[in-house]
């Protein structure tokens, strides 16, 4: 088992959840993966104790923005999948599985649902062609842990 305490390269997964009951396809065809997050507004407030100085409190959550970088495969069917659902203006299940040791067995997952909101085709003369898909985040985030025990 990977040191949980060390830092690690690979072993994080970009899934699109699919069928009823969801099972989870991983997106293979992905580069990088960038924005999973959120972000709680400021609600800024004064008391009468604050003596003039604003405070903060954290308001409502916005998720972020993700973009997917990928590489152009042909046959892909989840390329297909997301041209589909981008065209749809659906909204899809995403899962990011954290698994150092790949084994396929995750260790901690972050699931969520994202608005398909477009995609770039990037062709190339000279190097491999590729595509970037942007999503936004909708509603929570849920996070679940196993197995970290050092």
């Amino acid at each position: 088992m990977q040191d949980i305490n060390l830092p690690f390269v690979g072993g994080i997964r970009l899934q699109l959840g699919l069928g009823s009951p969801l099972s989870w396809e991983d997106i293979c065809d992905a580069t990088a993966v960038g924005g999973v997050g959120k972000t709680n507004a400021s609600v800024p407030f004064l008391t009468l104790c604050s003596r003039g100085n604003t405070q903060y409190a954290p308001g409502a959550s916005e998720g972020s923005q993700v973009t997917v970088d990928a590489i152009f495969v042909m046959n892909s069917e989840i390329r297909q999948r997301l041209i589909d659902a981008v065209d749809a203006r659906e909204t899809l299940d995403f899962r990011v599985a954290v698994d150092p040791d790949e084994t396929g067995t995750p260790v901690e997952t972050h699931t969520f649902r994202m608005a398909a909101l477009g995609y770039t085709l990037v062709p190339s003369a000279d190097a491999l062609n590729t595509m970037q898909w942007t999503f936004q985040i909708s509603g929570d985030i849920t996070h679940d842990y196993f197995d970290l025990v050092p």
